[in-house]
């Protein structure tokens, strides 16, 4: 699907077998825009809810050009695609996770405005990407995952975003921002940034 530089919004993406679980699907889907474009997804349903068996890997689609996608909803979302897209990823409610081949290795930012964001390895993302995260979702980093972020936003306290502090940022340092056994390593200075 060619979103040819202009935004579109959906609710839910699920990837089925409606015969059997012997026989999954073969082809992946491709989400493409030359020009920057933006995909919304409200997550509002599970697989399950309507008596539909989900692939295993989730879903499966690939995002390349400069589609960005932005997840919200109550419900969790699986990327199961290897995405080459250099647009932004966001999280704004509910769960956004990976599987299988999934991957935005490439994405210019990552955003957890609210919800969670979970990262099994750190191959799933940019290395040295921008990262904004908000008190209100979570970076979930599971166990011997380090992700390198070149810079890290918090909120300011006035409806935008300042610049953190270079170093390790942990669930035991901060709480606020990150769960799980992971590290975010922020490479560049900023403000010093208080986490209680």
């Amino acid at each position: 699907m060619d979103l040819n530089g202009y935004d579109q919004s959906f609710g839910d993406l699920r990837q089925q077998w409606y015969n059997s679980t012997s026989y999954p699907p073969t082809t992946n889907g491709l989400i493409f825009s030359e020009r920057p474009a933006t995909m919304y997804v409200w997550q509002n349903k599970l697989d399950s809810d309507e008596g539909s068996l989900v692939e295993p890997g989730g879903w499966r689609a690939r995002y390349q050009g400069a589609v960005s996608l932005e997840k919200s909803g109550p419900k969790h979302l699986i990327l199961g695609g290897y995405s080459t897209t250099t647009g932004r990823l966001t999280v704004v409610e509910g769960t956004l996770s990976f599987a299988g081949d999934g991957a935005w290795p490439n994405a210019s930012e990552i955003v957890v405005e609210g919800g969670v964001l979970e990262i099994d390895a750190a191959t799933r993302v940019k290395d040295k990407a921008i990262y904004r995260l908000s008190p209100n979702g979570k970076l979930d980093l599971a166990a011997g995952v380090t992700v390198l972020a070149n810079e890290l936003y918090v909120p300011n306290g006035t409806g935008g975003w300042a610049l953190a502090s270079a170093g390790r940022y942990t669930a035991a340092n901060a709480p606020s921002l990150i769960s799980g056994a992971g590290e975010l390593i922020v490479r560049r200075h900023g403000m010093m940034v208080t986490f209680r």
